[in-house]
């Protein structure tokens, strides 16, 4: 990314931090650590980044993200589950230098940013929303079961 814009900021955000030499890091990182609501971080960042090397199941972290309408470039890793079709699939970055070029793309193309961010929401809500999540679950295990139980399902997917 610096190769292309070596002004471009860095924002690290989540815990567990106090190991790393915090006097040494660029200039252009900032370490923000935990913070309380994402939302707060999403109203200042034009993407972020899920540069995911091992994990399973759906990464909700992405799913904040681009519910919140901020696109987030991602490892393929990052985007197992997640129906990402059309553009959405812009987002996924196979190796370093793809993930550097979709990040300063994502974040310097207005329109494109603003066509990632619009389609990520659409997304969202269509298949993540806890009325999506639920309609899911029924039509799996069936309309009969008591909604507090559909609901209790709805909530740990």
């Amino acid at each position: 990314v610096w190769d292309r814009d070596p002004e471009m900021m860095c924002k690290l955000v989540g815990p567990d931090w106090s190991d790393l030499a915090w006097g040494s890091l660029d200039p252009r990182i900032e370490l923000v650590g935990a913070v309380p609501h994402l939302h707060d971080v999403f109203d200042s960042v034009r993407a972020t980044v899920a540069p995911l090397r091992f994990g399973a199941g759906i990464k909700g972290k992405v799913l904040d993200s681009l519910g919140a309408g901020v696109p987030c470039i991602m490892t393929p890793i990052a985007a197992e589950g997640i129906p990402l079709t059309g553009d959405l699939r812009k987002l996924i970055a196979e190796d370093p230098v793809s993930m550097a070029e979709t990040i300063c793309d994502v974040a310097y193309r207005p329109h494109l940013n603003t066509r990632l961010a619009n389609l990520g929401r659409t997304m969202v809500a269509s298949y993540f929303t806890d009325d999506a999540v639920r309609a899911a679950l029924e039509s799996v295990v069936g309309s009969g079961l008591p909604r507090t139980v559909v609901a209790r399902l709805a909530a740990s997917a």
